[in-house]
């Protein structure tokens, strides 16, 4: 017997779900894991963030830095718009009619994965 069907065998699992009111959470992220597995379509939302930058600006995040050099719009009779835009996909989940991003709901499954782990090591001493 499996963890899994053990947990769910003696009704631990049942019980801990409604204790920690957690079942949507777990349910959605079982469906999209098993879309995802499955290589059907993922409820992932894509979006898309406009990071504008001007001549002079840095922008820096995990994947890397950009620079934009130039002679700023102003200076030569342009208008104060950017001269170069960052297309940047930003991901989100819809749960329960709120849109979250998906590293904030991924966060947040883990560390409930991680309790339940604890909560049933504890529990079956």
């Amino acid at each position: 017997m499996s963890i899994c069907e053990g947990i769910k065998a003696d009704g631990w699992l049942a019980q801990w779900k409604r204790d920690h009111k957690v079942e949507g959470l777990l349910e959605f992220m079982r469906k999209e894991r098993n879309a995802d597995a499955h290589r059907q379509t993922s409820r992932r939302k894509v979006g898309q963030e406009d990071i504008k930058l001007n001549p002079g600006a840095t922008y820096s995040d995990a994947s890397g830095t950009a620079q934009v050099f130039g002679v700023p719009p102003v200076l030569v009779g342009g208008a104060n718009t950017p001269t170069a835009v960052i297309h940047k996909p930003i991901y989100s989940y819809t749960i329960d009619g709120v849109d979250r991003p998906v590293r904030e709901v991924c966060k947040e499954y883990l560390s409930l994965l991680r309790q339940m782990v604890t909560d049933y090591e504890a529990d079956h001493k």
